[in-house]
């Protein structure tokens, strides 16, 4: 396989990878009793909508592991130290969220259909655990900083547009931390996020 197709393959696979992480966070608030996140946990699991969101986020991240390889191969940049550790935080931040997808989608409803009222999951000892928290924390951190490094690699070296390079920093920031953001700030967030990701895959399609 030549350059060109390797990079069309990865260019569309981000394309498909954020319009699906977007979909799903639509499909989230819309599909799913949000409004109980804090108190019963389980009230999300038992949804009928649980799996089928879970498993397309974990079909987005998938895609958005192959559009990633996009970014190292993107107009033969000369990678260094700084640009490397950026790359690998952001392929590790892939990673983490599919075996956190792989947990939500697969683990929490066999342990709820094994063991109903699961007392971890019906009170909100969830979202205050250690494991849950140090996960999260790992996640955002990771996810972030990686963006944003790589982000400011692609400002500097021109590997993506200006634009595309500061929408990729500012969204995955925000994306990043929605945990602790307000609601309309995380949905803003997860749309620039989305857009950068869209945008970086039509650069790399086009070869700009």
């Amino acid at each position: 396989m030549d350059t060109a197709n390797f990079m069309r393959i990865a260019g569309y696979s981000n394309m498909s990878y954020a319009v699906l992480l977007f979909l799903t966070g639509i499909l989230w608030q819309l599909m799913l009793p949000v409004e109980m996140i804090q108190a019963n946990y389980a009230a999300l699991v038992e949804s009928p909508f649980w799996i089928a969101i879970n498993l397309t986020s974990m079909a987005a991240v998938f895609i958005g592991i192959i559009g990633f390889f996009g970014y190292v191969f993107h107009k033969n940049y000369k990678m260094s130290i700084f640009s490397g550790i950026g790359l690998l935080m952001i392929l590790l931040s892939l990673l983490l969220r599919f075996a956190m997808l792989s947990w939500e989608a697969v683990v929490w409803p066999s342990l709820l259909s094994s063991s109903p009222g699961i007392a971890f999951l019906t009170e909100s000892a969830y979202l205050q655990s250690p494991m849950i928290i140090s996960s999260f924390s790992v996640f955002t951190l990771v996810f972030s900083f990686g963006y944003l490094i790589f982000g400011v690699v692609s400002f500097r070296n021109k590997i993506f547009t200006k634009m595309t390079s500061v929408l990729l920093m500012f969204g995955a920031l925000l994306h990043g931390f929605t945990m602790v953001l307000p609601f309309w700030m995380g949905l803003i967030g997860a749309f620039v996020y989305c857009l950068s990701i869209f945008i970086s895959g039509k650069e790399m399609i086009n070869g700009e």
